[in-house]
C-alpha cells in the first residue's frame, strides 16, 4: 500500500546522488510526505508515515509562549509546562513514568516566547495509551491543579531558574532581553519568568492559563512513525474529539524595536575568561532576511573556515571561541555574535577584530565560495534531522512548527528555497541592512580573585578620633576701583578655577519702595541679554570659556556670580562686565520671564512650605517693615502682572552702583593684578547714590496665634512656627549655631529624634534661624502625619519650653555638636565656591576680615554656659506664632484644644478668609 519511498531512503539517495556529482542542493529534492486533518473543535493533526522501524512518535504543540503572558505573570507558560506532567485528571501519576513503562524514548517539554510543545517516542503498540494520556491532560487537566502540585512544580521551576543563572555567563540572557525589547513588549521579560512572580502564582491562575490557551483549536498534532493516516486520524478523534475548541486568543503582529544606536554594558561573573558579546533586533522567524541571518551565522562561526573562527581562534590566537546565532522568534529575533577572549589576552583587540570581520562582511558580502559551503552544510544538517521521526528537527518536530507559525505544515520548503536562491549580494544587503543599525554590547568581565587579610581589629569598641587639625582659611586682601567698587579677594593658590561674586545692597527688601516682585524678575533678566549680545549667544560663550554665570535676588542682597578657570579669567571678566554694565532687559525675555514668575508664585502656592514661607513674613514683621513681601521674592500674583520692563530698568538705575555693591573673588590671582583686570572691565561703572531703606521695628500683632491655610487631601500637615529675634552679632553666633545643633539643627537634634525616631510621625523635622541682615526668624520647621498634627504642636511646644527651663542643653550635646562642628571644619571650605560662600557672609554681616581664621578656636572654646545662655535670649516660647498647611477639615477640631489665643483662616497670599454666614452660624452651633 505504500506510494512512496521511504523518506528515509529519499534522503539517503539525495546524499548519495550530491556527492557523486558535487551538485548544490535543491529545495525540491526535500519533501516530507504528510497528510493533514482538521476535527471538528479545529485541532490540527498531521500525519507523516515513515516504516522503517515499529515506532511512532507523537509531538504536541500549542500556540502559546511567554509573549502570552500578562504583566506580573511571567514564566507562567514554563511553569504550566511543568505541571502538565504530574497527572491529569483520569491519570493520577507521573507522566514520565507512564511512558518509560511502555518503552518511550526522547520523552520531553519545551517552552519558548511563542509556544509549548510536549513529545515523544513509543513503540507503535503503545499509540493509544500516548493519545489517551495526551488527550487527558489537553482536556481533563483542570481539576487535577492543586495547591501541593503548584507549590511542588514552582519550586522545581525557581531552581531550574537558579540551575541555570548559576551556569557560567547564566545571567547573559537576562541583560540582553532587558537590552534589546523596551518595557512592555512580549519579549521583554525572560521565558522562565521572575522569582516574584512564580511566587505570586495562584491555583485559580494556572486554571485561567489553562483554559486560556489550552483548547483544541490552538493545538496542533503531528504524529510520524509506522502508521496509517486514515487509522491514526480515527483514533485522534476517538480521544480527543470531545475536547472543547477553547476562547478566541489574541494574535500579536510582527513588533522589531529600534535600536537606535549602540548600547554598551558590562557586568562580571564567575569566569574565566572576558566575553564580548554583539546583539542587533533582526527580522521575525520565517521571513527571507531572517534565514539570510542563519546563513550570516554559518559564514561567521560554522567551522574552522568561518571568518571568525578562523581570524580570531585560528590564526591570531585571541579568542578561545567564537559562536553566532540568528535567535529566531515569532515577531522579533535577535542576531547574536561573541567570543571568549582567551585568558590574560587583549578583550579590546577581540572586540576590534569582531567588529572587523563583520564589517568586511557587511561592505563585501560573501564569497560564492563560503556561500556555497554554508549552504551545503545548511541542507546537510537539515536532511540529517529528518531521519529520525521525534525529538528536535524531527519530521514530526518540523511539520508541527510550520503548521503552528505558518499554518502551513510545508512552510519548510520556502524556507529551503530562501536558502538555496540566497545570492553574495542578497547576504551582503541584508547584513549591511540590519548590522549597520544599533548593536547592544554586552561585556562580561572575570570576577577578581580576592583575598582577606586576618583582622587584628578590636569591633567591641569604636576608634578613638585622633586630635582634629584646625581649619584654614585664606586671609583676606582689600582693594577699592576709582569708582569706589570694593574688592575683596580671598587668595588660593594651585586651585584651578575663580569664583566671582558681585553682592549689591538691593533684594527682595527693595521691593518695599517697589512693586512686590521687582527685584526677583529684574535679577533673573540680567543675563537674558546685553547691547550686543542675546540670551543664547551669552550663553555659548560661557560654554566656550568653561564658565557659568547666575543672577539672583535673596531677601537682602542682589548677586551677579560667575565661575570661571584660569585661564579664560580676562575673557571670562569681559563677559562679567558687559552683564553688569550694558543689560538691555529685552522686552521678549521680560515678557517670557515675567510669565515664568507668574507660574512660579502658582507653584509655590500649591507646595505646603512654599505656601508658610509666602505668608509667614507678613505676619512676623508686620506689613510696615521692608521684610514684610512673601520670603521667595517672587510677589504676588497681582503686583508681578502690573510690572513693566520701565520698572525693571528702573530698579537697576537704581540700585546697581559700584559704591552700592562689593565684588569677592576667590582663586589662585594676585590683589594687584586683578585691580588692574577690573579697572578695565569694571572700572566705567558709574557710581550714583543709592536711596536709604528705614528699618522699623517688627511690629507683630500677635503671639500664640494660629494662621491656618487649608489644603483639602492632604495627607500631611505643615507647621512652620516662629518669631523675630536677635540680629546677627547681637550675640555670639558661634553659641548660637550650635544651640541649634542641639535643638533642631542635626538630625540627632531634640526636636527630630522626637517627632522623627520616636513617634515616627515625621520624616524629618527641624529648628533654625534664618539669615538676615536685621531681626531674623527663629522658626520651627515640621511636615508631619495628618493625625498628629495636634499631637506635634504639643511635643514641639514642649521642646522649646523645656530647653530653656527643665531640659536645657547637657554637656554630652555640646560635646557632640563640637565634635562634629570642629571635625567637619576642613572639608567646609574645600572649594572656592565653599570660601567665597563665607567671605560673603562676612561681607554681609559686617564680621571681622579673620572671622573664620579664629572660628575654630571659638568652637572649641564655647562652654555649656555659653550655650543655655543664648538659648535663653533666642528662644522664646511665648512669643511664637504658628503657621499651618493641611486639611482643614481633618485637624480642626483638635486644634481648637491646644490653647491658641486665636485660630485664624487665611488664604494663599496670607490675606484672612471671612467665613460665610453659614459658616459662622455652624461654628456657633458647634
Amino acid at each position: 500500500m505504500k506510494k512512496l519511498f521511504c523518506l528515509f531512503f529519499l534522503l539517503v539517495f539525495i546524499i548519495q546522488k550530491q556527492q557523486a556529482q558535487n551538485f548544490e542542493f535543491k529545495a525540491s529534492d526535500i519533501d516530507i510526505p504528510h497528510e493533514k486533518f482538521v476535527l471538528p473543535n479545529g485541532l490540527t493533526l498531521l500525519v507523516h508515515e515513515d516504516h522503517k522501524a515499529p515506532i511512532v512518535a507523537v509531538n504536541v504543540w500549542y500556540h502559546v509562549g511567554s509573549k502570552n503572558e500578562k504583566p506580573g505573570k511571567s514564566g507562567f507558560a514554563h511553569l504550566f509546562e511543568h505541571l502538565m506532567f504530574n497527572g491529569s485528571e483520569n491519570f493520577k501519576d507521573d507522566y514520565f513514568q507512564a511512558i518509560e513503562r511502555i518503552g518511550g524514548t526522547d520523552v520531553n517539554g519545551t517552552t519558548n516566547s511563542d509556544r509549548t510543545n510536549y513529545f515523544q517516542n513509543v513503540p507503535v503498540a503503545a499509540l493509544d495509551q500516548v493519545l489517551f494520556l495526551e488527550s487527558d491532560r489537553m482536556g481533563h487537566f483542570s481539576g487535577a491543579i492543586s495547591q501541593e502540585l503548584l507549590d511542588e512544580q514552582r519550586g522545581v521551576v525557581q531552581n531550574e531558574k537558579r540551575q541555570g543563572e548559576n551556569n557560567p555567563y547564566g545571567q547573559q540572557y537576562n541583560y540582553l532581553t532587558k537590552a534589546m525589547y523596551p518595557k512592555g513588549h512580549p519579549y521583554s521579560w525572560s521565558v522562565i519568568g521572575k522569582m516574584e512572580d512564580l511566587n505570586a502564582a495562584t491555583v485559580e491562575d494556572v486554571r485561567e492559563w489553562f483554559k486560556g490557551y489550552y483548547g483544541a483549536a490552538n493545538a496542533v498534532i503531528a504524529i510520524a512513525g509506522d502508521i496509517e493516516p486514515q487509522d491514526v486520524y480515527q483514533r485522534v478523534l476517538k480521544y480527543f474529539g470531545d475536547i472543547p475548541s477553547g476562547p478566541t486568543i489574541e494574535s500579536q503582529e510582527v513588533n522589531i524595536p529600534v535600536h537606535n544606536g549602540d548600547t554598551y554594558q558590562v557586568y562580571e561573573d564567575r569566569v574565566p575568561e572576558t566575553r564580548i558579546l554583539f546583539s542587533w533586533n533582526t527580522p521575525q522567524f520565517g521571513h527571507k532576511e531572517d534565514i539570510h541571518f542563519d546563513l550570516i551565522a554559518a559564514l561567521l562561526t560554522n567551522g574552522k573556515n568561518s571568518r571568525l573562527y578562523k581570524k580570531l581562534v585560528y590564526e591570531d590566537q585571541i579568542a578561545s571561541s567564537v559562536v553566532s546565532f540568528q535567535y529566531s522568534k515569532e515577531i522579533a529575533s535577535t542576531f547574536i555574535v561573541y567570543g571568549n577572549v582567551k585568558p590574560g589576552g587583549d578583550a579590546d583587540e577581540v572586540k576590534t577584530k569582531l567588529v572587523q570581520e563583520i564589517n568586511d562582511l557587511i561592505n563585501n558580502g560573501p564569497t560564492g565560495a563560503e556561500l556555497k559551503r554554508v549552504k551545503a552544510a545548511y541542507f546537510s544538517s537539515y536532511i540529517k534531522g529528518l531521519e529520525r521521526i521525534g525529538g528536535f528537527g524531527g519530521t514530526s518536530d518540523r511539520l508541527a512548527s510550520n503548521e503552528t507559525y505558518f499554518e502551513d505544515a510545508s512552510y519548510y520548503k520556502k524556507v529551503l528555497k530562501y536558502v538555496e536562491d540566497a545570492t553574495a549580494e542578497d547576504i551582503k544587503a541584508t547584513a549591511k541592512k540590519w548590522l549597520t543599525k544599533g548593536k547592544h554590547v554586552l561585556v562580561c568581565n572575570p570576577f577578581p580573585e580576592y583575598t582577606v587579610e586576618k583582622s587584628t581589629v578590636d569591633r567591641s569598641v569604636l576608634p578613638k578620633v585622633g586630635e582634629a587639625k584646625k581649619s584654614k582659611f585664606p586671609e583676606l586682601q582689600r582693594g577699592k576701583l576709582s569708582n569706589g567698587l570694593n574688592v575683596v579677594l580671598a587668595q588660593r593658590k594651585g586651585v584651578p578655577t575663580v569664583v566671582i561674586n558681585l553682592m549689591v545692597d538691593a533684594g527682595y527688601k527693595t521691593d518695599y519702595l517697589a512693586i512686590p516682585g521687582t527685584a526677583s524678575l529684574a535679577m533673573n533678566l540680567m543675563d537674558e541679554g546685553t547691547k550686543d549680545m542675546n540670551s543664547l549667544e551669552i550663553n555659548e560663550k560661557l560654554q566656550l570659556l568653561g564658565a557659568s554665570l547666575s543672577t539672583y535676588s535673596n531677601q537682602d542682597m542682589s548677586h551677579i556670580s560667575m565661575n570661571t578657570l584660569k585661564p579664560s579669567l580676562d575673557a571670562s571678566l569681559d563677559l562679567f562686565a558687559d552683564v553688569i554694565l550694558n543689560p538691555a532687559f529685552p522686552e521678549k525675555e521680560f515678557n517670557r520671564l515675567k510669565e515664568d514668575q507668574i507660574n512660579s508664585i502658582k507653584r509655590e502656592k500649591s507646595q505646603p512650605i512654599s505656601m508658610a514661607l509666602r505668608v509667614m513674613n507678613k505676619y512676623l514683621y508686620g506689613d510696615d517693615h521692608p521684610y514684610s513681601n512673601p520670603y521667595t521674592g517672587t510677589g504676588y500674583e497681582e503686583t508681578v502682572s502690573k510690572l513693566t520692563r520701565k520698572d525693571v530698568q528702573s530698579f537697576y538705575s537704581t540700585w546697581m552702583k559700584p559704591n552700592n555693591a562689593t565684588l569677592v573673588v576667590t582663586g589662585d590671582v594676585e590683589l594687584s593684578e586683578l585691580v588692574t583686570k577690573l579697572n578695565k572691565s569694571l572700572g566705567k561703572w558709574k557710581k550714583g547714590t543709592v536711596p536709604t531703606i528705614t528699618f522699623n521695628a517688627p511690629k507683630v500683632n500677635s503671639k500664640n496665634t494660629l494662621y491656618l491655610m487649608d489644603k483639602p487631601e492632604s495627607p500631611q500637615s505643615l507647621i512652620l512656627a516662629g518669631h523675630t529675634t536677635k540680629k546677627y552679632g547681637d550675640v555670639s553666633q558661634v553659641a548660637l549655631e550650635q544651640m541649634v545643633s542641639i535643638l533642631g539643627g542635626d538630625f540627632t537634634s531634640r526636636i527630630n529624634m522626637n517627632l522623627r525616631e520616636d513617634k515616627h510621625w515625621a520624616y524629618g523635622a527641624s529648628g533654625f534661624v534664618m539669615g538676615a541682615k536685621q531681626e531674623r526668624l527663629f522658626l520651627l520647621y515640621a511636615p508631619v502625619q495628618t493625625d498628629k498634627t495636634a499631637e506635634s504642636v504639643t511635643e514641639l511646644r514642649k521642646e522649646i519650653s523645656e530647653f530653656i527651663s527643665t531640659r536645657p542643653a547637657t554637656q554630652a550635646e555640646l560635646d557632640k555638636v563640637k565634635t562634629n562642628q570642629i571635625l567637619s571644619l576642613p572639608g567646609q571650605w574645600e572649594t572656592n565656591s565653599a570660601v567665597n560662600s563665607s567671605v560673603i557672609n562676612i561681607i554681609k554681616y559686617g564680621l571681622p576680615d579673620d572671622y573664620y581664621q579664629g572660628y575654630d578656636e571659638e568652637v572649641r572654646s564655647l562652654s555649656l554656659q555659653d550655650i543655655n545662655n543664648v538659648g535663653k535670649e533666642v528662644v522664646k516660647p511665648e512669643a511664637v506664632n504658628w503657621f499651618m498647611v493641611g486639611d482643614r477639615a481633618k485637624i480642626a477640631s483638635k486644634l481648637d484644644e491646644l490653647g491658641f489665643d486665636a485660630i485664624i483662616e487665611i488664604d494663599a497670599d496670607g490675606n484672612p478668609i471671612i467665613p460665610s454666614i453659614t459658616e459662622v452660624k455652624t461654628d456657633i452651633k458647634n
